[in-house]
C-alpha cells in the first residue's frame, strides 16, 4: 500500500520532468529556423548603413529565438587536453566562438586570461576556433592555462551539417553565455575598445565588458 501511495504521489513529478525534456530545444533547431530571415534582414540594414537597427535585429533574434535553447553536443577537439565535446565542461561556460584569422581586439585576451585565472573554479572559459589544427594551435600560445581552446575543422567533423548551421550563422567573434545544464542564457557581439586607446585602458574597458557575461554567469543556478 505505502509503494501504491509513493508511486501515485511520483508520477505527477516524472510526467512533469519529461514534459520539461521534450520542451528543450536545440540552439541548431532554433537558428535553423531562424537565420535566413535574420539575416535578409541584417543585410539589407547593413548595406544602407543602419547599424543601430542591425543590432536591434541581432538582439529580438537572441532574446526571442535562441535564449533558452540548448548547445548542441558536437564533437569539438582541445589543444591542450582531452576534452572531445561540449558536455565535457561540467560548470557555466563563457564561450567565445572565433576564427584564428580574426584579430582579437586589444587587450582582449590578456583580460581574458585574467577572467579565466580568477574565476576558474566557478567558470570554463572556452575559446571556440572554426579552423584546422594547425592555425588552432598556433592561436592558443596566447592563451594561458586556465582558458580551454578548443578547434573544429568544418571540413574533417562528422557533423558537418550541423557545424556548417552554427558556424555560419551569427558572426564571428560571437560570445555565448552557457549555464552548467548547457542552457543558452545570452549570446553578445561585444564592443571593441578604441583602436587609440593605449593597452591598459583597453585591458579595462574588455574586463568591464566579459565581467558582465561572468556575472550571468555566476548568478545562474
Amino acid at each position: 500500500m505505502q509503494k501504491l501511495l509513493l508511486l501515485l504521489i511520483l508520477l505527477p513529478f516524472f510526467a512533469w520532468s519529461q514534459d520539461t525534456k521534450q520542451q528543450e530545444v536545440l540552439f541548431s533547431e532554433a537558428i535553423g529556423r531562424h537565420i535566413k530571415t535574420y539575416k535578409k534582414k541584417a543585410r539589407k540594414a547593413y548595406r544602407h548603413k543602419d547599424y543601430e537597427r542591425a543590432q536591434i535585429l541581432f538582439d529580438s533574434l537572441v532574446n526571442h529565438q535562441l535564449r533558452g535553447t540548448y548547445l548542441d553536443n558536437f564533437k569539438v577537439s582541445c589543444v591542450r587536453t582531452g576534452k572531445t565535446c561540449f558536455n565535457d565542461f561540467k560548470k557555466p561556460m563563457y564561450l567565445m566562438t572565433y576564427a584564428s584569422w580574426c584579430v582579437a581586439s586589444k587587450g582582449e585576451v590578456q583580460s581574458l586570461n585574467a577572467l579565466a585565472k580568477k574565476y576558474k573554479k566557478e567558470i570554463d572559459f572556452v575559446v571556440l576556433f572554426w579552423d584546422k589544427r594547425k592555425q588552432a594551435r598556433r592561436v592558443s600560445r596566447k592563451y594561458n592555462r586556465f582558458v580551454h581552446v578548443l578547434y573544429v575543422d568544418e571540413l574533417s567533423n562528422r557533423e558537418a551539417h550541423l557545424v556548417k548551421t552554427m558556424k555560419h550563422s551569427l558572426g564571428l567573434p560571437t560570445t555565448f553565455y552557457i549555464s552548467q545544464e548547457k542552457e543558452i542564457l545570452g549570446i553578445e557581439h561585444l564592443p571593441k575598445p578604441h583602436i587609440e586607446q593605449d593597452i591598459k585602458n583597453a585591458v579595462q574597458f574588455n574586463v568591464q565588458q566579459f565581467k558582465k557575461g561572468v556575472q550571468v554567469l555566476l548568478a545562474s543556478p
